[in-house]
């Protein structure tokens, strides 16, 4: 893949270097649209050779109103993903002059066209003051075969008389997705990958279109991309996997770069329930990545971004700030700093402060801001027990998982309740989201590790906690009666997140409580033992208990000589609350 600067081509046709807001390195923040598009995709490499959605109509009606809300909010960067657009939308933008303002581009994944489709159409488009930039020896080919497109539009001016002019530059994709056999057989490869750019200082804007990434060729790309400056890197896909070596790029971007990187990955890609060849998609997988060590990670932003479907998770190895997207359809309001702050003349204002999605809109004969903030946590609590798990469902959605967490015995690092250091976010190179709160990854093992966690939480709440016989005899006599989960961790009070029960009626009567289903007696004790020692003040240390089976209900506590004590409890049963129910 060559990388190409559109200053190059802009300028052979007279025109001036556009200046785009998204990419100025400044201490403003800008905005993203970018629509998850849901549909069914058929494609043919016989006779017609084509991409495209199967219901044509509706595709155009969501994309004629998603560039209605683009131009209403006046956003920065719009996006949609590879092969979604229609045609027909470019065609209403250009006829019906709905450009983006100065300073603003949108990148909209284009469905397939043939060489001389796209020569006919751009004939019959030609307008005065619109410019139509792309690889005229793709274009001009003779085959019969497809292209596969991203448009970019935005404006700049022509040089002569500073007169405002329009620009769609066409960027084709270099590399067919292997295994899908309409592409394999049936895309014209392009040539190239476009580079925007201010003049000046300036972040870089590259865009790869889904299996682009399979090729790239690290040591190439960076002696051609100057790898010393900033880059955001859209990557816009349809795509229903989540192989290896379709993620090993982000690896390959992001892991040998310092924690406060100046390089950015967007991944967009079709929403679940989409269809590829008459085969379901299962998988979503957009995502925005970013290095810095300064993202904000308060629990209002956390919550705030949960709410809106976009799951902070923290990448360790890689340490970078990931915010993985619901896997449904949703236009995505994202607003962020800048990949680079580099003409911020004061060192505090360089920090990036990571991500805020600010709204999504969801498809109602138009797109209508989604305000519905139930997660999959309460979904999936739903379909394993038909329960409501009280207290839980009525936390803020950063508080479900520190209660999750703790409740199952995993705050067992100091800070755990802190994102960084909680499993619940962390994730590794396979970008499987582990967050409680995002229940619809298919990752069959995540999943049954998040069922087998809730599983845990509801039988310590529905069968251990409300029965005092599963309580130590002579202990906790202050609490077993009347024990409640409650959960209502404070800031300024560090130990508030280890306390996650208390006396229904005496409310300041507190305990922490803990199942760890089947587990050996050390390892209780060990679990037990970190937790005297770091939740809490002394006095504290003796309102911790742990349950557990193995060979039936144990439990340990602190005992009066400070070493741990067993009690083997035979009045409950030690099958699971669910069998219970049964």
């Amino acid at each position: 893949m060559e990388f190409r600067n559109i200053s190059a081509d802009l300028t052979a046709r007279g025109l001036s270097n556009c200046h785009l807001e998204a990419l100025v390195p400044d201490n403003n923040n800008y905005q993203i649209l970018a629509y998850q598009h849901k549909g069914e995709v058929e494609g043919d490499n016989q006779n017609e050779m084509f991409v495209r959605n199967v219901d044509r109509k509706l595709a155009l009606n969501k994309f004629d109103a998603f560039v209605t809300l683009v131009r209403e909010v006046n956003v920065e960067l719009a996006l949609s993903p590879e092969y979604s657009c229609p045609w027909e939308t470019i065609e209403n933008i250009i006829n019906d002059d709905l450009f983006p303002n100065s300073g603003k581009v949108w990148a909209f994944g284009c469905e397939s066209i043939k060489p001389e489709t796209l020569r006919v159409l751009m004939r019959k488009l030609e307008k005065e003051n619109l410019y139509f930039i792309y690889d005229e020896t793709i274009v001009e080919s003779q085959e019969k075969r497809f292209l596969d497109p991203i448009c970019f539009l935005f404006r700049t001016t022509r040089i002569e008389d500073n007169q405002s002019v329009i620009v769609i530059a066409i960027q084709f994709k270099t590399n067919p997705m292997g295994g899908t056999p309409f592409e394999q057989d049936g895309l014209l490869e392009g040539r190239y990958a476009y580079r925007f750019k201010n003049e000046g200082t300036s972040v870089n804007l590259v865009c790869f279109i889904c299996s682009d990434v399979l090729q790239l060729d690290m040591g190439e790309l960076k002696r051609q991309l100057d790898w010393n400056e900033s880059y955001l890197f859209i990557h816009l896909q349809l795509n229903n996997n989540r192989a290896d070596n379709f993620e090993m790029y982000k690896t390959q971007f992001l892991l040998n770069e310092a924690e406060d990187s100046n390089k950015e990955i967007f991944a967009l890609n079709w929403a679940r329930g989409s269809k590829l060849a008459s085969k379901d998609m299962i998988y979503g997988g957009s995502a925005f990545y970013i290095k810095s060590t300064h993202v904000n990670e308060e629990d209002s932003r956390v919550n705030q971004n949960d709410d809106h479907g976009c799951y902070y998770s923290y990448w360790k190895n890689a340490r970078v700030n990931t915010y993985f997207f619901d896997y449904d359809e949703y236009v995505f309001s994202v607003r962020t700093d800048k990949a680079s702050k580099a003409l911020v003349p004061a060192v505090q204002n360089k920090m990036k402060r990571g991500a805020i999605m600010e709204n999504r809109y969801y498809w109602n004969s138009g797109w209508e801001i989604f305000n519905e903030k139930r997660c999959d946590l309460e979904i999936c609590c739903e379909q394993q027990t038909g329960l409501n798990f009280g207290v839980l469902n009525n936390l803020e959605s950063i508080n479900k998982e520190r209660l999750i967490c703790l409740a199952n015995g995993n705050g067992d690092i100091k800070d755990w309740f802190k994102p960084k250091l909680n499993g619940h976010f962390l994730f590794g190179n396979n970008q499987v989201n582990k967050r409680i709160v995002f229940h619809h990854d298919p990752d069959t093992e995540t999943q049954t590790t998040k069922e087998i966690a809730i599983a845990r939480y509801g039988e310590m709440v529905t069968s251990l906690v409300v029965n005092p016989n599963s309580f130590p005899k002579e202990r906790f006599l202050d609490i077993k009666d009347e024990c409640e989960i409650f959960y209502n961790p404070n800031s300024r009070d560090p130990k508030s997140y280890s306390i996650n029960a208390r006396n229904r009626t005496s409310n300041d009567i507190k305990a922490t409580v803990v199942y760890l289903g089947d587990c050996l007696d050390d390892l209780a004790r060990k679990k037990l033992m970190w937790m005297c020692e770091n939740f809490g003040e002394s006095r504290d240390k003796e309102r911790i208990l742990v349950w557990y089976r193995n060979n039936g209900l144990k439990s340990e506590y602190l005992g009066k000589g400070g070493d741990p004590s067993v009690l083997d409890n035979t009045s409950t049963s030690g099958v699971s609350y669910k069998k219970l129910r049964e």
